[in-house]
């Protein structure tokens, strides 16, 4: 059965990305040249800058749900494991990334059970505020939307997806408190899992969907900094994307959504910017992405030696209200 999985995620990674290079290469004609130009430069900066405050979002939600299910730590260590970790979502298979943080996190002394189950509410969230926008997105665009590209889902498949990365979480945290077998004893411990309240929650999914909303910006950017559209299309952008990350981040096998998600950026794009634009889009977009975590991944390593030889604020505060002994 596990070799079948392998085989079927494959095909289907294998699949996507053929499509997408059949595309990219019968348009490669059309690609508009980009002129490399101090407007473009700008642009460049902006959308990775903006890329790079993410993981800055993505912490903070982190931290917040791992706060609320009772484990404490500073922000800057939630950071540097999340850049450190980020990176590792190149490998094949799409779980480099997930097994890396639960490694590090654990050298930092975070609870592993507090760990798994946090990222596990994080991709729900995550997964709800895209769908959310998308939903948003596809709703107020009009049935025409739908008649000129058909590849995208629907509504309502898009209201199952959310309703499913929302309730999936819960239910294994349910599970887990109420009847946890020997093997999953024996990775988790007995600790037992802690719920976040409903505020967390909507805090998280706020924080999630601002993180989409700046992925439309970028596409935003790109499409009029370096490919010249002719007018903004940032909330159609951030619904399409939206779209794109989710299937890319469900994919089995697809590392970063490689492939999967150029696929469909490429064919949501083209009845707006054209073929060969639609494909340097999607391109500059990877490019983007890809220099983004490696500059977070530099930087949070090099955060990482800074920071190793300062102690954490509670156990400074907690040395320094310690009454002193008599000598």
């Amino acid at each position: 059965m596990k070799h079948f999985y392998r085989l079927i995620s494959v095909i289907f990674v294998l699949s996507a990305t053929g499509y997408f290079l059949v595309f990219a290469f019968s348009h490669f004609s059309s690609i508009p040249i980009i002129h490399w130009n101090f407007q473009a430069f700008v642009c460049l900066v902006a959308a990775v800058s903006f890329y790079i405050f993410q993981f800055l979002i993505s912490a903070f939600a982190w931290r917040l749900l791992l706060s609320a299910s009772g484990e404490i730590t500073r922000l800057a260590d939630i950071i540097i494991i999340l850049c450190v970790s980020q990176f590792a979502k190149y490998m094949p298979g799409n779980i480099g990334h997930h097994v890396g943080r639960v490694a590090l996190a654990r050298t930092y002394n975070l609870n592993v059970t507090r760990v798994i189950f946090t990222m596990t509410l994080e991709a729900g969230w995550a997964i709800v505020g895209s769908s959310f926008l998308a939903f948003v997105v596809l709703l107020t665009a009009g049935k025409s939307l739908f008649k000129a590209m058909p590849q995208l889902p629907s509504v309502w498949q898009i209201v199952a997806v959310a309703t499913a990365a929302s309730l999936i979480p819960l239910l294994g945290a349910w599970a887990i408190n109420t009847w946890r077998p020997s093997p999953l004893r024996k990775l988790l411990g007995n600790d037992e899992v802690i719920i976040p309240s409903r505020s967390v929650f909507f805090a998280c999914f706020l924080l999630y969907s601002l993180n989409f909303l700046l992925l439309g910006i970028i596409l935003n950017i790109l499409a009029q900094g370096l490919f010249d559209a002719p007018h903004s299309n940032f909330w159609l952008l951030t619904g399409f994307f939206a779209v794109a990350w989710v299937a890319g981040f469900i994919s089995p096998g697809a590392p970063a959504g490689l492939g999967v998600r150029e696929a469909i950026l490429t064919a949501a794009l083209s009845p707006l910017y054209g073929a060969g634009a639609a494909v340097g889009i999607s391109c500059a977009l990877r490019v983007v992405t890809t220099f983004g975590d490696g500059l977070a991944f530099v930087a949070a390593l090099i955060a990482k030696r800074m920071l190793s030889n300062i102690p954490d604020a509670s156990s400074y505060m907690q040395k320094k209200t310690m009454p002193r002994q008599e000598e």
